[in-house]
């Protein structure tokens, strides 16, 4: 069953499903931040606040807690539409960095609506338009207004065949300036 606004394999047709796909991305996300930037966090596990679902994980890191919040970059409008044309699939700086703004400031509302500090802001990606090496490229250039409220963003892709033994990750650039 493919949800339209979700990639195939970030589909959770479920709270339990989705549950076991939010965990799974950000264990993924500890396993490339590791062998990245030398960060380990360890016991990743899904926050159970019944009546809260913002932060979506949290994990240990050095002991002390850590808050991971999700969230999926797709072109989900574009999904499960067959006569779309080849060049409206395509990525661009422009369009890319404006869904990585729109998608960072969704989650700085919620933060402040929680009145929570996120220690991780993950945007996750399939998009197979988007390489890992024209992402780092894109971001390279980029920055994202974020109030304080995200201590750091990564952008993760889904495992590219060829690539590391693991998720590609990319440091998201944060200001604290409008």
């Amino acid at each position: 069953m493919l949800q339209v606004g979700h990639a195939p394999v970030f589909v959770h047709p479920t709270k339990a499903s989705e549950a076991i796909v939010e965990k799974q991305t950000a264990e993924e996300f500890g396993l490339a931040l590791n062998s990245e930037v030398g960060v380990q966090i360890d016991e990743i596990k899904n926050c159970t606040n019944p009546n809260n679902d913002f932060p979506d994980c949290e994990g240990l890191r050095h002991g002390n807690s850590v808050s991971i919040e999700l969230t999926e970059l797709v072109r989900g409008h574009l999904r499960g539409k067959p006569n779309v044309r080849w060049k409206d699939k395509q990525w661009n700086i422009d369009k890319f960095r404006d869904q990585m703004s729109c998608l960072i400031q969704k989650k700085i509302a919620k933060s402040r609506f929680h009145n929570v500090v996120l220690d991780y802001l993950v945007i996750h990606s399939n998009e197979e338009w988007i390489s890992p090496v024209q992402a780092e490229e894109w971001l390279s250039g980029l920055s994202f207004y974020a109030e304080r409220r995200i201590h750091e963003a990564f952008f993760l892709q889904f495992y590219v065949p060829g690539w590391r033994d693991h998720w590609p990750i990319h440091k998201i650039a944060l200001n604290n300036r409008a």
